[in-house]
Formats: C-alpha cells, structure tokens, sequence
C-alpha cells in the first residue's frame, strides 16, 4: 500500500512539475509569436485547467512575496511577482556576453543581434519559477514520511508475526509445544517469547531467539536503518572461562551456565527494541534498534553486572563473569555504513569482545560508526 501511494505521489508531482514549466513557457513567448503559435492552439482546450493549477500552486509563492515585498531592494521589486520577459533576456544576454572571449564568436554575435522584443513578447512569472523547488521540497518531505511509514509499517508485521506465531505454538497437539515448555522451564523470563517463520528460530535450551533467527532479523534491521538512517548496535557476549569450567566439572556444567546467563541477557531499552539471541556455543548477541551509544554501552555494563552475581553452583565460584562487544552504528551515506554486511557487522562486535578479553576478561570494549 504504502508503496502505492509512493508510486502515485511521484507521479502527481511529475504532472505538477511539467503543468509549471509548460505554463512558464507559455507565458514567456505569448500568442503573438507566430512561431509558438501552433503550441497555443494545442493547449487551448486544457488552458482553462492549467491556469486554475497554477493559481493553486503559486498561491503559497505569492503570499510569501508579499510579506517579503517591504523586505526586497528596489531593483528586485521591479522584478517580482512578474516582469517583461524581453527585458530579463535582454539583461541576462547583456551578463553573458561579459565572458571574456565570448563577444566575438558566431553565438555571442548572435546574442548581440538578436531581437529580444520579438522572440519574447510575453512576460516572466516568478511565482512559476519559485513554485518549482517549493513543490520539490515538498515531495522530498512527503516520499520521507512514506519511508518512514514503510519501516514503521515492516516493525509491526514483525510483532504481528512473532504473536501469531506465539499462539500456533501454544495450540494442543502443536510440534514444538513440549521444546516451548522445556525452554518456559528452564527460563521462565523469556516464556512470553516466540520465534518468527518456523521452529528453528528459537533456541531450546535457553529460551532465546536463535543464530538463523538472528541472521534473519539482522538483516531485516539493517535494511531499515538504511531506509531512515536509523542507529543500530550489536552485543556479542561471551561466558568468560567456559571451556575450562566444562573440562573441570563436565558437560552439565555448561548448560547450566547456559541457561543461568541467557535471562540477564533479556535487556528492556529504554527505546526500540532489544532481540536476544543464542550464538554459536558459548556466546549470546543482543541486537538494540535505535539505540543511542550510551544507551548500548550501559546496558552491555548492566549485563556484566547481574552476570557476576549468579552463584547457583561451587563450580562458579567466585562467580561467573562474561565479555562483552558494543558495536554501535548510524547508517548514513556519508560514513560507508551502506556497504557494512550482517556478518562484517557481527565481526566488529566479535572484535571488540576479544578486545575486552585482552584486557582481563568480564568487562566491556567498545566502539561505533557514528
């Protein structure tokens, strides 16, 4: 629908656009030109219509130049709202025929000879001229709001979604009832979550999204940000040790952590939206749409910090502790973002975790694309 309307917004302004020009013309060589004669006898039958555009269209012009009136330098108002076309191609061919070197050659010559009078007997309508970018300022701020709607209107089809898909699961006798149960058990904070386009979008084990769904969505959100030039951060969490705690205490131990950490991940932003995902075997990404920076790098801290407090087992002891990648991102054209993937994007999250690493483990690294 949306790109209907965007269609016909095009068009109409198109029409508008060439309705302006032509009636510019029009009015700039006047029926007494035999040699355009012929293009008023073709739109005769339409110039009733086309003046009643125009009037429409200039309106705005018009009433502008007459606030402004006390405002213009004598010289201007001889000029506006209207003024004899040959005396304005008189005075421009005058300024052109300044150019050094241009006076003597075949067209400067015949600039100089030519009868202005006779090849323009109309008049030059200014309010025509200035309703052109008016309009055009106008359809650049209508085909925006379309934009804007269109990522809107993307946004809630994807809540839609994940509720209808939400309810199928919830139905007796569905397949992924008994795995939606495990994961509601394991970690009743994400019971209210449900993954979008099939069973595969959802992690099991800890009840978060998972890495195809991330991918999906991932992509989806780029894709929006590009449209409106929105802000887009990643968090690429990793249980800090955790190879070494399962060799130690065995495989039991690692879903434990597993599913302890997954909740602290389920982050509420204070605007947009926060997807949280399972990634690879031992890490989780959390996706934040429109975010600020700060916004990003206080909650990878918030995360940091209810992670250090789970003690559930000896074998955490003295405690878990995680490292974080903020990766945050403004897609505009003018600082390359357009061209950054889904998987450059994880990537430069996954660097600053490592960064993080480096440094002593559980804490965060950050950096952005602003």
């Amino acid at each position: 629908m949306i790109n209907l309307l965007r269609f016909w917004a095009r068009w109409l302004f198109s029409v508008l656009t060439l309705v302006l020009l032509l009636t510019f013309m029009v009015r700039i060589f006047s029926p007494g030109n035999a040699e355009t004669a012929y293009i008023f006898r073709a739109i005769q039958p339409i110039q009733p219509w086309l003046d009643q555009i125009c009037a429409a269209l200039v309106w705005p012009v018009g009433w502008a130049l007459e606030k402004l009136e006390p405002f213009l330098p004598a010289t201007w108002k001889a000029w506006f709202p209207i003024s004899p076309a040959a005396a304005f191609f008189t005075n421009v061919s005058e300024w052109v025929l300044k150019i050094p070197g241009l006076a003597g050659t075949v067209a400067g010559k015949q600039m100089q000879a030519a009868d202005y009078g006779a090849l323009f007997p109309g008049v030059v309508d200014w309010r025509l001229l200035l309703a052109l970018p008016v309009w055009g300022f106008a359809e650049s701020l209508l085909l925006g709001l379309f934009i804007r709607m269109d990522a809107w209107t993307y946004r809630w089809g994807i809540r839609r979604r994940d509720a209808a898909f939400m309810k199928s699961l919830r139905e007796p006798g569905h397949a992924g009832e008994a795995g939606l149960a495990q994961s509601s058990m394991l970690n009743p904070v994400n019971a209210e979550i449900g993954p979008v386009g099939g069973g595969d979008s959802q992690d099991f084990l800890t009840g978060l999204y998972s890495q195809s769904y991330l991918a999906y969505r991932l992509d989806r959100e780029m894709q929006v940000a590009r449209l409106n030039q929105g802000l887009l951060a990643l968090l690429l969490i990793e249980i800090d040790d955790f190879q070494e705690r399962v060799d130690t205490n065995g495989p039991a131990i690692g879903d434990l952590m597993l599913t302890s950490v997954a909740p602290a991940t389920q982050v509420k932003p204070p605007q947009g939206e926060a997807i949280s995902c399972r990634y690879g075997d031992h890490q989780f990404v959390v996706l934040l749409t429109e975010p600020t920076q700060q916004t990003a790098e206080q909650l990878a801290e918030w995360i940091r910090g209810q992670v250090a407090q789970i003690h559930v087992e000896e074998a955490f002891q003295p405690g878990l502790g995680v490292s974080i990648g903020v990766y945050t991102v403004r897609f505009t054209p003018e600082n390359g973002s357009q061209e950054l993937t889904p998987a450059a994007f994880i990537a430069k999250a996954d660097a600053q975790k490592y960064i993080a690493q480096r440094k002593g483990k559980n804490q965060i690294s950050a950096a952005s694309l602003l």
